[in-house]
């Protein structure tokens, strides 16, 4: 069972960020590693995470300046020691076979990349689609889904590339050139992750 590194970003979500933390814990599939990037919040976000530390071997948070969520990712990637990478925003959450799922069709058909679309998506269909990384990366610009949360990548994918610091839509300027790597992706239409409009 190959472990998933699940990078979680948290900036002043003390409102949301447990109800994403137990989502987590609550998973079927359990070889994880869970880094909590705390970007300098100066709320409650960051007791609340310690909690959670505290209790859990697997739960790991770092604190760093508030320099933005492609920092704060970028360290979460630095940080990770798992074969696949999970971003989960620290306002939102996931079903709970949400991870069990994304391994499965991975390692199923030998993808690079697995996704799955946000909760309410119009094209939650529930269809399973494959391909190669250029023909599946138009696929997800077309869906609008070039968010990096809900895709589980190889981690080998981020050996030489890290999000853009100081921009807006970070995600935009990495999944082209993520997903050109690709020999192979699957995208699995089924609306397993929340997405919190704030």
């Amino acid at each position: 069972m190959r472990k998933v590194s699940i990078i979680v970003t948290v900036y002043n979500t003390e409102k949301y960020v447990e109800k994403c933390i137990i989502s987590i814990i609550n998973q079927t599939y359990k070889n994880t590693e869970i880094i909590l990037i705390d970007g300098g919040s100066t709320d409650k976000t960051s007791e609340i995470c310690q909690k959670y530390e505290i209790k859990h071997k697997n739960i790991r948070l770092i604190h760093k300046e508030n320099e933005g969520v492609s920092a704060a990712r970028n360290r979460g990637i630095e940080e990770a020691t798992g074969e696949y990478i999970l971003f989960i925003d620290g306002d939102d959450w996931i079903e709970k076979n949400t991870v069990e799922v994304l391994v499965e069709l991975e390692e199923k058909n030998r993808a690079d990349i697995a996704l799955i679309i946000k909760e309410g998506h119009t094209d939650s269909t529930g269809e399973i689609l494959i391909g190669e990384g250029k023909k599946m990366l138009l696929h997800i610009f077309e869906m609008s889904a070039m968010e990096s949360w809900g895709k589980l990548f190889k981690k080998e994918l981020f050996n030489d590339v890290r999000f853009p610091d100081g921009k807006v839509h970070e995600d935009l300027y990495i999944m082209p050139t993520i997903f050109l790597k690709c020999k192979k992706v699957v995208a699995y239409h089924k609306g397993l992750y929340h997405y919190r409009i704030r």
